[in-house]
């Protein structure tokens, strides 16, 4: 059997606009990501979340990742542990 943790991607960037991504069976260590247009992003975290979002962006992380994500125009960051 093979733990969660030998699953885990250790980087990633995202450039989304007017995307959904359900990520939440993706694990990763750090995040780059960059959203607008109404995206929303779903994924699962350890390490750091960073970038920017705008336009109404929604990004939900769990996981319990560190996050410095701008965001404008009614967007949303949620970090869960």
């Amino acid at each position: 059997m093979t733990s969660a943790r030998a699953r885990e991607i250790s980087a990633i960037s995202f450039m989304w606009c007017g995307t959904r991504m359900h990520g939440r069976e993706l694990a990763v260590k750090d995040v780059d990501v960059h959203a607008s247009g109404g995206s929303e992003g779903e994924l699962r975290a350890s390490g750091r979340v960073r970038g920017r979002l705008s336009g109404g962006c929604e990004l939900h992380v769990h996981g319990g990742a560190q996050a410095n994500v701008s965001t404008t125009g009614g967007s949303s960051v949620e970090v869960e542990d």
